[in-house]
């Protein structure tokens, strides 16, 4: 059977043009990365109800935290490493230094997008999702590291 599809142009090509071009999208380096980031959280989602590592590691305090204002940090940050990005080209500054910058960077963005979350999100939030929030416990470390029991089905 011949698969036969049609391209920009409005041209058709055969199963063989349209083989290769698909191919050559799924070694992609982006469409990789998100079929392992996609296969990593569904293999740390953990069977029988048990998490596993990283999905505890991602369900400590800290990083829901994180997830609360992590809107303002995908707001802000483009035009924070957009900036810094043409001071190191303007000043020519290489290497080391600019990775530093860079790193930096992070904590400076974090600090600015929780505040425009305090300041601009939070007071349009619910008291329903506030109290959901503040009811999130701690995670516990000695809990952390263990790996769920096999399920022993007989």
């Amino acid at each position: 059977m011949i698969v036969i599809a049609a391209t920009r142009r409005g041209s058709v090509v055969g199963a063989h043009t349209f083989a290769r071009r698909l191919l050559r999208f799924v070694h992609r380096p982006r469409f990789l990365v998100g079929i392992a980031v996609g296969l990593f959280f569904v293999a740390s989602a953990g069977r029988d109800g048990a998490l596993w590592f990283p999905a505890r590691l991602l369900a400590l305090r800290a990083f829901e935290r994180l997830g609360l204002f992590s809107y303002s940090i995908y707001l802000l940050h483009v035009p924070f490493v957009y900036t810094l990005y043409e001071l190191i080209v303007m000043h020519r500054i290489t290497g080391v230094a600019a990775n530093l910058l860079y790193v930096a960077l992070i904590p400076a963005v974090l600090v600015v997008s929780y505040g425009w979350y305090r300041v601009l999100e939070r007071p349009f939030m619910s008291s329903r999702l506030r109290a959901a929030v503040q009811s999130v416990p701690d995670a516990f470390p000695a809990t952390l590291f263990a790996m769920p029991e096999p399920s022993r089905t007989a």
